[in-house]
């Protein structure tokens, strides 16, 4: 929230940056636009399961070619979400295996790096990098289903968190 409001509003030109743009965005109710990389660093750990999700969606829906993520493959979700106090902001955090449930993604193409040694909460982080789209498109019954959850989900749906993005 603070690099946001520090970004925001900046006279990119007269940083001497006039190629550079800074806005506001959020991941998880709006569509990206079709590029070729997709990065979400740090990013997905500091939101629940269900929002996650939306973003992973909404990226899936965007018509990108690939999707750059941290992930912890080694991690049990089930497990990890315990420790994730949702409504706390980017002061939450939980170690996101976006391989295990509810994400479900295949293996990355490629994953680079582990930050750290001997630490469940640092030392199994990569970036991982899977080509687009993640999911095979669901057939209208599962879309029905998935309609209805969403429906319910939406009613106790905490509110929008923006995201500063940086476009080139």
């Amino acid at each position: 929230v603070e690099a946001l409001q520090l970004t925001y509003g900046r006279d990119d030109a007269a940083a001497g940056r006039g190629s550079v743009r800074f806005g506001r965005f959020d991941l998880a109710a709006e569509t990206l636009w079709p590029v070729d990389l997709v990065i979400v660093r740090d990013v997905l750990f500091h939101f629940d399961s269900a929002r996650g999700l939306q973003v992973l969606r909404n990226i899936n829906r965007s018509g990108a070619r690939y999707l750059l993520s941290t992930s912890f493959p080694r991690t049990n979700n089930t497990r990890a979400r315990r420790h994730f106090h949702a409504g706390a902001a980017f002061s939450s955090f939980w170690p996101v295996n976006l391989q295990d449930a509810p994400f479900h993604l295949p293996r990355p193409l490629l994953a680079v790096g582990k930050d750290g040694a001997g630490n469940a909460r640092d030392g199994q982080r990569v970036l991982g990098l899977w080509p687009l789209p993640l999911w095979a498109p669901a057939s209208p019954a599962r879309r029905r289903r998935r309609r209805l959850q969403s429906t319910a989900a939406s009613m106790a749906a905490p509110p929008p968190v923006h995201i500063t993005y940086l476009a080139l």
